[in-house]
């Protein structure tokens, strides 16, 4: 009984790590692909700015 339960603790203990690692992981690739987001959005704007147009696209944080 007692060696089951710690082997319990440990599988249980060794699944919340992977799982904080996976979030951990996502959250990297969430923030990498809004930095993307977010440069391609200033290039489109300096690009514009350097043609003289107007450039009213709002930022991509500001979408919906």
């Amino acid at each position: 009984m007692i060696v089951g339960t710690y082997f319990e603790r440990k599988f249980k203990h060794r699944r919340e790590q992977e799982l904080a690692a996976a979030r951990a992981e996502e959250r990297k690739r969430t923030v990498a692909e809004f930095n993307a987001l977010i440069d391609e959005w200033e290039k489109r704007r300096d690009e514009a700015t350097e043609k003289g147009e107007p450039f009213d696209e709002p930022p991509p944080m500001m979408k919906e």
